[in-house]
């Protein structure tokens, strides 16, 4: 099997006759070995025709769909053409070196440095607070610009609101320069980054960088009431203390009072438990109806939890046993990136109650349990709405275990983190619970389709989505869309699918009964320019790629040479194949006639010469 991958970024415009040239030389070439085409960007598919477009270059996930949709022992080798500039994914010279097939690489691109002032990247936080003030770091590129002197301006609404003189002393300068914003207004405030281009500069479009930031009041309390100290419950804390927008409280064992109104989540580990007055402050909790995350565990009184009707219910359990987490592809209350699904199937077992597990209908399974080697559907993580409070469920104990392997595995705890913290953003998200409610994302990129959720309960709590809920979009230049929601089981979705960049806002409404219900809301969509902060192509990760798999790195010049190589192949050798056709004599007529023609004249001369 022989495989091409083409890149299909925007950095590849400028050299897209010369990519198709190598392209059409390949098919011609090598047509008898029968070589498949495939595209990548940020996603990676079979294509023969690129068209350029893609705003992000993710040459690990090229490395990972390939290996997933072919036997490795199939390939024969795999030849990538590009420039070797990647923005997206996992660096794909590490990714590579587990390979079993060669890769050839091909550079296509300009290698050569130009005079170029570029904003290479800006991290800021997703949100602030209102009167504070909130760090940006902002990667700064000069190339061939030694001992010149720029300035290095951010705007909010085209003024100035921090200004300095950035000096270049050398022609290949990297800088990272760190400033404090002031979060001046509440909702999403948009800024502008620029950095003075040089005179002839001919790439100017990576010298602006537009950010935004969504600034809030307040911080959002968390209260977690643990049974007692226990290294899960450390585990959780210090995922949720990366997140400046949440405080939280720790309390243990029996507590008299607790005043649940003050908390916007509350988390109980291992409670309830067999002390009945935990019991009674458990189900105070439930009457309050803030949103909770229960987390089980062998101190847990299953009795207790069931009689609380919180969403969950076990069967009779006979003890506790191991299960492995299975991500569950159908969860829809929030989005797992497959990155962090590669390295969760590769966590530990937790300790969870022996026993079939049911959960109330709005209830979701995030994660599900593998007892062995056999898949189950019993829950392990999940979370929804229960009589329209969120709830959340951990039904398992060792957490930390998790945290721990994701450091062995990759150096961090960043996965178990982003799982804790999405859980935990889902179940606080919209404190100030409502009939109506709609769920969204403050910021999207300009590759990312528009996806809104939304939900209506009548006055029982009960979801109901029987009427229409219509949406009204407002762009900042005054563009107004109007948009109607799809009904998915007892809720609401609408996909506005990809919008032009820029900040809108939006009024959802619906009319259940005699009663009107609102929401507003905006939100930014934000530029992708990742494909044109670095202009000149690198071709050393191509190199690394190659030498890691056995494989060689050619140039555009030397491409007829990497055809030559490919031939040389013995895994692609074109295959000559000889087939034998079978087929019942019966229905060879002639032949039949045939041999009753000789068994008749054998018959007749032996009759004839007296042999019979």
């Amino acid at each position: 099997m022989l495989i091409f991958a083409i890149d299909n970024s925007q950095s590849m415009q400028p050299f897209k006759k010369l990519s198709e040239e190598l392209i059409n030389r390949a098919k011609e070439t090598l047509g008898e070995y029968q070589p498949e085409f495939w595209t990548f960007g940020e996603k990676a598919a079979k294509d023969v025709h690129p068209d350029y477009s893609a705003l992000r270059s993710d040459y690990a996930n090229l490395i990972h769909a390939v290996t997933e949709n072919y036997q490795v022992s199939d390939i024969g080798s795999l030849v990538i053409l590009g420039d070797g500039l990647y923005n997206s994914g996992n660096d794909p010279v590490f990714e590579s070196r587990a390979l079993p097939f060669p890769v050839y690489t091909v550079g296509i691109g300009d290698t050569t440095l130009r005079t170029d002032a570029a904003i290479l990247q800006i991290n800021t936080n997703k949100t602030a607070y209102l009167d504070s003030y909130f760090p940006v770091d902002v990667e700064l590129s000069f190339l061939k610009a030694g001992g010149n002197s720029l300035k290095f301006t951010v705007y909010q609404a085209d003024k100035p609101i921090y200004e300095t003189t950035v000096r270049i002393p050398s022609d290949k300068h990297f800088r990272q320069e760190r400033i404090s914003l002031k979060a001046t207004q509440t909702g999403i405030n948009n800024f502008t980054a620029v950095v003075e281009s040089f005179p002839g500069e001919e790439n100017t479009s990576n010298n602006r960088y537009d950010f935004s930031v969504h600034v809030i009041s307040e911080k959002q309390k968390i209260l977690v009431w643990q049974y007692g100290t226990h290294p899960d419950v450390s585990a959780i804390i210090q995922a949720i203390g990366h997140e400046k927008s949440y405080t939280w409280d720790l309390i243990s064992g029996q507590e008299k009072e607790i005043s649940f109104a003050e908390y916007d989540l509350v988390i109980m580990h291992q409670l309830p438990d067999e002390n009945a007055a935990n019991g009674a402050l458990a189900e105070d909790l439930l009457k309050s109806r803030r949103p909770i995350l229960f987390i089980v565990g062998q101190s847990t009184s299953i009795p207790r939890l069931n009689s609380l009707q919180a969403g969950v219910e076990f069967q009779p359990i006979t003890g506790y046993e191991y299960a492995n987490p299975i991500l569950n592809s159908n969860f829809s209350l929030f989005s797992i990136e497959k990155e962090q699904q590669r390295t969760m199937a590769n966590w530990p077992p937790l300790s969870v109650p022996f026993g079939e597990i049911e959960l109330d209908g709005e209830l979701q399974p995030l994660v599900r349990q593998r007892l062995q080697s056999i898949e189950t559907d019993r829950p392990l993580l999940a979370a929804g709405r229960v009589q329209g409070v969120k709830r959340g469920f951990i039904l398992g104990e060792g957490l930390w275990r998790w945290r721990m392997q994701n450091y062995l595995q990759n150096g961090s705890h960043q996965a178990f983190d982003y799982l804790i913290q999405k859980l935990v953003n889902y179940l606080i998200l919209k404190p100030n619970e409502d009939n109506f409610n709609v769920f969204y994302q403050t910021e999207y990129a300009e590759d990312s389709p528009v996806i809104m959720q939304a939900e209506l309960f009548n006055d029982s709590f009960e979801p109901v989505n029987t009427p229409e809920v219509h949406l009204s979009l407002t762009s900042d230049n005054g563009t107004n869309l109007s948009f109607t929601f799809d009904r998915t089981d007892m809720h609401y979705k609408l996909n506005m699918g990809n919008l032009d960049t820029g900040k809108y806002s939006f009024e959802a409404f619906v009319k259940l009964g005699e009663t009107n219900y609102q929401e507003t809301g905006s939100f930014q969509v934000s530029q992708l320019q990742l494909e044109l902060a670095r202009t000149n192509a690198n071709f050393q990760v191509l190199y690394q790629i190659a030498r890691n798999t056995g494989g060689q790195f050619y140039t555009t010049d030397a491409f007829n040479e990497l055809i030559d190589k490919l031939k040389e192949n013995e895994k692609l050798k074109v295959q000559k194949t000889r087939q034998l056709i079978f087929q019942d004599v019966i229905v060879m007529k002639w032949l039949f006639f045939f041999v009753l023609l000789l068994l008749c004249m054998e018959w007749f001369l032996r009759k004839y010469w007296g042999s019979y």
